[in-house]
């Protein structure tokens, strides 16, 4: 027999008002949907770097570069390109005729990011990293 606490929440009822969901498999499927980008073997940042330097020297005569940072969605590559001087945010995207953009490479999340004219000689040394500026 039910208990009273049971037979109250279900409205007076004996028998359940509702339809019964299986939580195991609706939590199996969101995982599967969750991410676009699986865990996979990732090529060491070395590798990664130079081959989307690669990548952006046969695409792009504007400036560009390459850096690692994460974000709420975890560890990502990011490839940043000068827009041509002139050029806001909303006009020409430096990226139209590339012939691949691909949203993973060599196991990596690649973002694609483009940046005003000259930001990247402001704010990156030769090297790729941030500029080291003095204390105000």
């Amino acid at each position: 027999m039910m208990d009273l606490l049971t037979f109250w929440l279900l409205g007076g009822r004996m028998g359940i008002p509702f339809p019964v969901i299986n939580i195991a498999y609706i939590h199996t499927m969101e995982e599967k949907t969750m991410t676009k980008f699986r865990n996979s073997d990732k090529a060491t940042k070395k590798e990664v770097r130079e081959a989307l330097m690669s990548l952006a020297a046969e695409s792009t005569p504007n400036r560009f570069n390459v850096k690692f940072d994460s974000d709420g969605s975890g560890a990502c590559v990011v490839l940043m390109v000068e827009r041509d001087a002139g050029e806001d945010c909303n006009g020409k995207s430096p990226f139209s005729g590339w012939p691949e953009m691909p949203a993973k490479y060599m196991g990596w999340r690649v973002v694609f990011m483009h940046v005003p004219n000259k930001y990247i000689d402001v704010f990156y040394d030769a090297d790729g990293n941030y500029k080291v500026t003095a204390d105000a």
